[in-house]
C-alpha cells in the first residue's frame, strides 16, 4: 500500500521515533523569529513535532496535514489546543494572510507531478499575505549516486545490510531500512521496511519522490509569484552549491 507510513496506525505511532526533527528544528524556529512571523502555516505538519515547537515559542500556527491518522497523534500533544489543525494539503488552502509557510520533512518532493507542484505553490502564494515567505527543503539530485549500471542507493539512508535501529517507547526496538525500486528522470520509487523485534512483524511502505534541480525549483517558484531570496545548502546556513545535500529555499511572495 503506497505511503503506508502516513496511514497505518502502527507506523504512524512510531513516526516521531523514526523521523526526529533535531536536524532542522532550530533552523526553522530561528527563521520564524527572524521574519517576525505572526501567523505560520505548517504544511504537511505530520504528527506536529515542529508545529508544537512553534506554538511553544508563542507563534500562531495552523497545522495542515492530509493524513487523519497523523493528525490524531498531533492532537494528543499538550500544546495542541493552541494550534488550529486542518485536514488537507497545499493544493487547496484558504486565504489565511499568513506571514510564513513551511514545508519541512521534504514534503515538496512528494509532489512528483510538475503541474501539481506548481498548483501547490500557487495555492501557498494565495494563502500568504503580500510579502509573506515560503521556506522548504529538497534533496539535491546531483549528489545522489545513481549510476546507470549499478543498483542505486542514497547516502545516509539505511539499507537491508545496514539497518537503522531505534527504540520506540511503546513498540520497543524497531529496525528500518530502505530499498530503491527504480529511478527515472529524477523520480525515485522506493520502499521503507519496518521490522518490529518484539512481535517479529514487518511492515512496508512504498513511496515516490521527485528530486528537482535547484534551477527547476527556482523557476517553479518564480512562475508561482515568488522571488527566491536565498538558497541554503545546509542547516548551518551555508550557501548552496552543486555538492550540497540539501537545497533550502527561502522565497518571498511578490
Amino acid at each position: 500500500m503506497p505511503d503506508t507510513q502516513f496511514s497505518d496506525p502502527k507506523l504512524v505511532a512510531i513516526y516521531n521515533t523514526i523521523n526526529p526533527i533535531n536536524d532542522y528544528k532550530d533552523f526553522y524556529l530561528h527563521l520564524s523569529e527572524k521574519l517576525s512571523s505572526k501567523l505560520i502555516l505548517d504544511i504537511g505538519a505530520g504528527t506536529g513535532l515542529l508545529t508544537n515547537e512553534l506554538a511553544n515559542k508563542g507563534f500562531n500556527v495552523i497545522g495542515i496535514e492530509p493524513s487523519k491518522e497523523m493528525l490524531k497523534v498531533a492532537a494528543k500533544n499538550i500544546t495542541s489546543e493552541k494550534i488550529k489543525w486542518v485536514n488537507g494539503d497545499a493544493l487547496n488552502l484558504e486565504k489565511y494572510e499568513a506571514d510564513l509557510a513551511l514545508m519541512t520533512g521534504h514534503v515538496a518532493q512528494f509532489y512528483t507531478d510538475d503541474q501539481a507542484w506548481l498548483n501547490a505553490l500557487k495555492s501557498i502564494h494565495s494563502a500568504l499575505k503580500n510579502g509573506g515567505y515560503l521556506a522548504f527543503e529538497s534533496r539535491n539530485p546531483l549528489v545522489q549516486p545513481w549510476p546507470e549500471n549499478e543498483k542505486p542507493t542514497l547516502p545516509d539512508w539505511p539499507s537491508n545490510e545496514n539497518r537503522r535501529k531505534v527504540t520506540d517507547p511503546k513498540e520497543g526496538e524497531v529496525e528500518w531500512w530502505c530499498k530503491i525500486l527504480e529511478v527515472n528522470d529524477n523520480v525515485m520509487g522506493y520502499e521503507v521496511h519496518y521490522f518490529f523485534k518484539e512481535t517479529l512483524e514487518e511492515l512496508v511502505s512504498t513511496n515516490v519522490l521527485k528530486f528537482r534541480t535547484r534551477d527547476e525549483l527556482s523557476k517553479s517558484l518564480e512562475a508561482a509569484g515568488f522571488n527566491v531570496e536565498i538558497i541554503y545548502g545546509d542547516w548551518e546556513g551555508n550557501g548552496a552549491n552543486d555538492e550540497s545535500a540539501e537545497f533550502i529555499f527561502i522565497a518571498k511572495s511578490i
